[in-house]
């Protein structure tokens, strides 16, 4: 005698084998216990998160190793009409393709301790605008929004 059979929506009859390095299994086992979590549930929310909010591919003079984890002076304006001039953190990475996937990372902080991170994937006219500053002091690129665009439908 087993269990009672499952409704059809809550069947996962497919599974799916991931190898990963150790220290990432060590990294994904300790996310998923902060999250309380088992890992292949942790695994399987990441998924389902990827698979919703899908990367935006896109040409780029640039490659991933340039631009990822750089910093960059940003200057545009939100859907809705608020202006930010800053410095972001560029996050980035590749496809086989040769595209690359780039996204801003802004932090606001309440106290040394405290604060949010905002995502803001960019689209290409933005990507194409990523420029190397001359005299880099505190970011090593310039990101000034194309003439009449906004930023903040895909946040």
């Amino acid at each position: 005698m087993g269990r009672p059979p499952l409704p059809k929506a809550e069947i996962k009859a497919d599974l799916i084998g991931v190898r990963v390095k150790p220290d990432e299994a060590k990294k994904i086992a300790h996310a998923a216990r902060q999250s309380k979590e088992t890992p292949a549930e942790y695994m399987r929310q990441a998924t389902r998160e990827r698979l919703e909010n899908p990367p935006e591919w896109v040409k780029s003079k640039w490659t991933p190793q340039e631009l990822h984890n750089q910093k960059v002076w940003v200057s545009f304006d939100y859907v809705g009409g608020a202006h930010v001039e800053r410095i972001a953190t560029i996050l980035a990475r590749g496809n086989p393709n040769g595209e690359i996937s780039v996204t801003l990372a802004l932090d606001d902080y309440w106290a040394s301790h405290l604060g949010i991170r905002t995502f803001m994937p960019l689209p290409q006219e933005f990507v194409d605008n990523i420029k190397e500053m001359p005299n880099p002091g505190n970011a090593k690129f310039t990101l000034f929004a194309p003439t009449k665009s906004a930023l903040g439908n895909s946040v």
